[in-house]
């Protein structure tokens, strides 16, 4: 997630919906359009990247398609449920509008004039 800093108010669950994943249902395939991004409520996904990397289990709370919603790029990885999971259902115009909030360039430099980085 991000800090927002501010109360974001009631528009950022619009068209947010709860929705649960059982054992060995895909929930993300490679190849596909990056309509949705979802956030795991709990443990129970794996991530299968293409390429030989190995798989590996996903953080709960971490949002997953954040990057083909951002380059609306088509999915690179298959998400699946080893166990039953419930995420919560964004959609990716929804997530970019209301949810996604990168630093700007300058909070960046500030951030990072303020204190000593290596």
């Amino acid at each position: 997630g991000v800090d927002l800093g501010v109360d974001p108010g009631p528009e950022l669950l619009d068209e947010v919906r709860r929705a649960p994943v059982g054992p060995g249902e895909v929930l993300l395939r490679r190849g596909t359009a990056p309509a949705f991004v979802y956030v795991p409520l709990g443990p129970g996904l794996l991530v299968r990247p293409g390429g030989g990397y190995p798989p590996e289990p996903l953080t709960p709370w971490v949002p997953v398609g954040t990057t083909g919603a951002v380059r609306r790029a088509e999915r690179n990885a298959d998400v699946l449920a080893e166990r039953a999971v419930e995420v919560l259902v964004v959609p990716a115009a929804r997530y970019l509008g209301s949810w996604w909030n990168p630093l700007t360039p300058r909070d960046l430099r500030d951030r990072f004039t303020a204190r000593e980085v290596c």
